[in-house]
């Protein structure tokens, strides 16, 4: 870290965020994140919006977790749209945006995260913001559930014993 490796600042603000192997220290994870994220690292500035979404040893501040998130996100890491989906389904320091809802959403499934798998499943199964479409909820919640999100089997099942749009 004191070489300027983003990654080590990062792993070092994880271990003072969590008390791993070192005591939790949240003003040390913000400052190491704090560096990483001026060093480009991506995974620094998730972690500073999860930090300031929660106010989890900072205020919380939902305007500096969407700057945050969206840095992240347009840095190509893939938690960070799934957070900022969350964000904007939920109205949470947003105005409630489903379309930029469905954008992260969709970003953070083709990058392979379950979760928005399962979200995308839902609403288009709900009619959340999008058209109701049976067949897009099927493909998302089929893929949620075959990377291991139990609810999205939930709810495949439910939509084959209610027959919603998919064959007996």
């Amino acid at each position: 870290a004191e070489a300027g490796n983003p990654r080590a600042n990062c792993y070092l603000g994880a271990m003072y965020a969590q008390g791993n192997g070192v005591p939790k220290d949240t003003k040390l994870a913000l400052k190491y994140y704090t560096v990483a994220t001026e060093e480009g690292y991506p995974h620094a500035s998730f972690n500073l919006g999860v930090m300031y979404a929660g106010g989890d040893g900072v205020p919380k501040d939902t305007k500096l977790a969407l700057k945050y998130y969206t840095a992240a996100a347009e840095a190509g890491y893939p938690d960070a749209n799934l957070n900022l989906g969350v964000m904007y389904a939920e109205g949470d320091g947003v105005p409630k945006n489903n379309k930029l809802a469905l954008k992260y959403y969709t970003a953070a499934a083709e990058a392979g995260n379950p979760l928005a798998n399962g979200y995308l499943g839902a609403m288009y199964a709900e009619r959340d913001g999008v058209p109701k479409d049976t067949k897009l909820a099927l493909k998302y919640y089929t893929a949620a559930a075959e990377a291991g999100n139990p609810l999205a089997n939930g709810y495949l099942g439910a939509m084959y014993a209610e027959r919603d749009g998919v064959p007996k």
